[in-house]
C-alpha cells in the first residue's frame, strides 16, 4: 500500500462486493422500467387489470434473464465470439440461443404461476408452442445483446491490460536509462 491509498487487491476486494449487489439492482431496474410501462399501457388503454400482474410478468422476465445473463457470461468465455477462428465458435452461440430460450420461458411461467398461485389465481401461458416462439423471438435479441456486451468487455479489458503493460515497459526503460546514467556518473 501506498501512503493511504488503498492495495490493488483491496480495490478488487471492494469492486466484487458491489458487483453483485449493482447486477441485481440493475436488473431489478431493468424488470420495474418495463412493469411500469405495462401498466401505464394498460391503464392508457382503459384496461382494469391489477397492476402486480404486469410488474409479476416484467420482473419474473428480469429475475430469470439476471441469472441466464451470467450462464451467457460463461458460455461466451468457452466459445468467444471474438479472436482468430470466431465465426467457427458461433455455430455453439446458435444451438446456445434456443436453449437459452426455452430455460428464460420456463422460468418465468414458473415464476408467474407461483406469484398467482399466491393471489389465489392461476397463470395461464396459452399455448406453449406460440408462446414459445413468440418468447424466442426476443430472446434471440436479449441473448445477442449479452453476447456482445461480452465482447465488448473483454475488449476493453485487453486493451487496458496493454496499456499498462505499455507503461511498464516505459517505466522499466526508464529505470534503465536511469540505471545506466548512474553507472556514467559513478
Amino acid at each position: 500500500m501506498t501512503g493511504n491509498l488503498p492495495s490493488q487487491p483491496a480495490l478488487a476486494a471492494r469492486a466484487r462486493a458491489w458487483g453483485w449487489p449493482a447486477y441485481a439492482a440493475a436488473w431489478l431496474a431493468i424488470g420495474l422500467w418495463l412493469g411500469l410501462n405495462v401498466v401505464i399501457g394498460h391503464r392508457n388503454s382503459g384496461s382494469t387489470i391489477p397492476a402486480w400482474e404486469p410488474m409479476t410478468w416484467e420482473l419474473s422476465s428480469a429475475a430469470v434473464m439476471a441469472v441466464l445473463a451470467l450462464a451467457i457470461a460463461a458460455f461466451e468465455r468457452r466459445f468467444p465470439l471474438s479472436g482468430p477462428g470466431w465465426p467457427h465458435r458461433l455455430w455453439a452461440h446458435l444451438v446456445a440461443v434456443p436453449v437459452f430460450s426455452l430455460l428464460h420461458t420456463a422460468g418465468m411461467v414458473g415464476i408467474r404461476k407461483a406469484v398467482y398461485l399466491l393471489h389465489g389465481q392461476s397463470y395461464d401461458f396459452g399455448d406453449p408452442l406460440l408462446g414459445y416462439a413468440y418468447e424466442l423471438q426476443k430472446d434471440l435479441i436479449s441473448y445477442a445483446l449479452v453476447a456482445a456486451a461480452c465482447v465488448a468487455l473483454r475488449a476493453m479489458r485487453l486493451r487496458r491490460e496493454r496499456e499498462l503493460a505499455m507503461l511498464r515497459l516505459e517505466r522499466d526503460l526508464g529505470e534503465a536509462r536511469l540505471a545506466q546514467l548512474t553507472a556514467q556518473i559513478e
